[in-house]
Order: C-alpha cells, then structure tokens, then sequence
C-alpha cells in the first residue's frame, strides 16, 4: 500500500493546481485531451474572473454563484448555451480534483463508468452523470481527418447536446470569438439544417 501512496501525484489547490491536475488527467488517459483543455480554457475565465483571493483555493468555489458573477461581469458578453456550457466543464473539473484531492489512490473520474456503482449518493446526480460520459469520453474513433478534431492554438471544442443520445462536436473555436463571427457560424448550420 505505501507504493501506491508513492505513486499518488500532490496538486496544490489553487487554480495553476487544477491545471497540472487536467494535464496529468489527459496525460493519464482519464480524459481526452481536447476535454482536458476545454476545461481548463473554462476554469481559466471563469476563476480568473472571479480574483487572486478565489483562484488561491478553487475547491472552495461555489460553481453557480462564479457562473451568475462570470456572467454579471461580462455584460451578457455569452449566450446561456456558452455559460451552461462552462458551468458543466468547470463543475466536472472541481468535482474530479476534489475526488482526486480526497481519495489520489482510489480515484476514478466522475465521466467514467465501472462495473460497480460508485456510491450509493449517486442517485442524486445520475440525471446529469448520464449526460457526462458524452462530453467526458468519447469511445467512438476519431474521423480519418485529424484536423477535424485537433485543437488549433487559442481554439477549443465545445461539445452541444442537441437531442437524446447526439452530441455535435464544433471545434477550434477562438477563445476571443466575436458575435458576428458567432453568428457566420450559425448561419452555416442553420443553412445546412435547411432552415435558411
């Protein structure tokens, strides 16, 4: 047992922490590294948004009050689909940091499913732990087109649930995207739904 303690890596609980914890998720195969770096993008503005003094402890961080003070701040700057959509990354993240944080040797990622239920509170969360393993892990192959799902620099993937069961992927958006640049992208899908 004291080898598997030797093995368990040490994060500090401030937000650079977090980032080595994402890093080490990716670099351990817990998660993809496109989501590794969806949810650090999200942590990143949304704890950094919310100061020094919150970025020094994130597992202290109460996730819907930092989405209502990110969104408050930022002047309705991101449509209710972008912020729900940090609110998910950056929730999955704090959870799977503070699980690691209490349990380095037993851990298993919120995303990932087991042969045996993860604990008998988990009836509470399993309406939204049914979502999870779509955004968290995707088991189908990669496209033969690597560009198609690489991350270009300054990009991120945002993944959109848009019926039961369907998850679209829309990939290497900027991190800086403007709304008339929002609004070409959406004129393309609504265009190739047929609704334009």
């Amino acid at each position: 047992m004291m080898l598997r303690l030797e093995r368990a890596m040490s994060f500090d609980s401030n937000l650079t922490g977090l980032f080595k914890f994402l890093d080490w998720m990716a670099d351990k195969g817990y998660t993809p590294a496109n989501t590794a770096s969806s949810r650090k993008a999200a942590a990143n503005k949304v704890i950094t948004a919310l100061g020094d003094d919150e970025a020094s402890n994130v597992l202290s961080i109460d996730v819907d009050d930092a989405i209502q003070r990110f969104a408050t701040k930022h002047g309705g700057r991101y449509s209710q689909e972008s912020l729900q959509s940090y609110k998910s990354r950056v929730k999955t993240a704090l959870e799977d940091f503070a699980a690691y944080k209490a349990d380095p040797v037993g851990f298993r990622p919120s995303g990932r499913t087991s042969g045996k239920p993860r604990s008998n509170g988990a009836k509470q969360g399993k309406p939204n732990a049914a979502r999870q393993p779509a955004i968290a892990f995707d088991p189908k192959p990669a496209p033969a087109t690597p560009s198609v799902n690489s991350v270009a620099p300054g990009g991120e993937v945002v993944p959109i649930a848009i019926r039961e069961g369907l998850i679209v992927k829309i990939g290497n958006l900027p991190f800086d995207l403007t709304p008339d640049e929002a609004r070409k992208i959406a004129n393309v899908v609504l265009a190739y739904g047929g609704a334009l």
